[in-house]
């Protein structure tokens, strides 16, 4: 994640296809690329989440930061268009 943030990207996509929970460092990581990317108003978007890892995100707020989209397709489209950050 350091890596794909570091250059710069105006948003960053990440498919959680196969991950059925997410532990407190994986919700770190996710919270590092939040940070980095909003002070270049670039876009988080999450795509292909299960629902265990929807309800934890939304415990800590992060799908309210992030971009969601059901498929990956859904998702290059939100990073690609003008959708307002949340």
């Amino acid at each position: 994640m350091q890596e794909s943030v570091a250059q710069q990207p105006k948003a960053v996509l990440v498919n959680f296809t196969g991950v059925p929970y997410i532990s407190s460092s994986g919700i770190g990581v996710l919270m590092y690329a939040y940070s980095e990317l909003s002070q270049r108003n670039a876009k988080l978007v999450f795509v292909n989440m299960q629902d265990a890892v929807h309800k934890t995100l939304k415990l800590v707020a992060l799908v309210d930061l992030a971009l969601v989209a059901k498929t990956e397709d859904e998702g290059v489209k939100l990073a690609l268009s003008d959708a307002p950050l949340p």
